[in-house]
């Protein structure tokens, strides 16, 4: 069921864009963000820090993007957002005995600390390419067509490049006796 709430603000986003235009479904996504941060708190008693997150920079971009009728602001926000994402876990790779994506992912699977940093990295190229694919398609496609590519494109991307981890990690999925420590 989360899943699908975390996804309701962007198809509120979508459905709004498509059927009047960015800056009505920018104010829809910014109202919508903020009945799903006071539905998780009402109803699971928890703040969602990635909803707060993504609250602050749509309601700061979204707030611009209506104030100056400028449809750029709200665009950059999956940019952001990817970069941020890229910065921090490359971060990761320097601070600490664990990368982000081991301490996420680390009790799903075992892998040797090697094969965890090079997920990492490659994460971290994904998301700096994800983050300037958003700006190549806000910039060179209709806000209607960028909208759909935010939605259908950026949500199913990350969900095909951690498939595609598969084939590299299946040797480790199938040996319960792996070791952490080993290569």
């Amino acid at each position: 069921m989360k899943p699908l709430l975390d996804l309701a603000p962007f198809l509120v986003f979508l459905a709004v864009t498509l059927s009047t235009d960015i800056y009505k479904g920018t104010m829809a996504l910014m109202a919508s963000l903020l009945v799903l941060i006071a539905f998780y708190r009402l109803r699971f008693g928890e703040w969602h820090r990635m909803h707060l997150v993504a609250a602050g920079i749509t309601l700061v971009l979204g707030g611009m993007t209506i104030y100056f009728h400028d449809a750029n602001f709200i665009k950059l926000k999956p940019t952001i957002l990817f970069a941020g994402f890229a910065v921090v876990l490359l971060g990761s790779q320097f601070v600490g005995e664990k990368t982000i994506v081991e301490r996420v992912a680390g009790n799903a699977i075992s892998l040797p600390p090697v094969v965890w940093r090079k997920v990492n990295v490659a994460w971290v190229i994904f998301y700096a390419a994800c983050a300037v694919l958003n700006l190549y398609v806000a910039h060179m496609y209709s806000d209607k067509v960028w909208a759909i590519f935010k939605f259908g494109g950026l949500t199913v991307l990350p969900l095909l490049f951690a498939a595609a981890h598969a084939p590299f990690l299946s040797p480790y999925l199938n040996d319960s006796t792996q070791d952490k420590g080993t290569t």
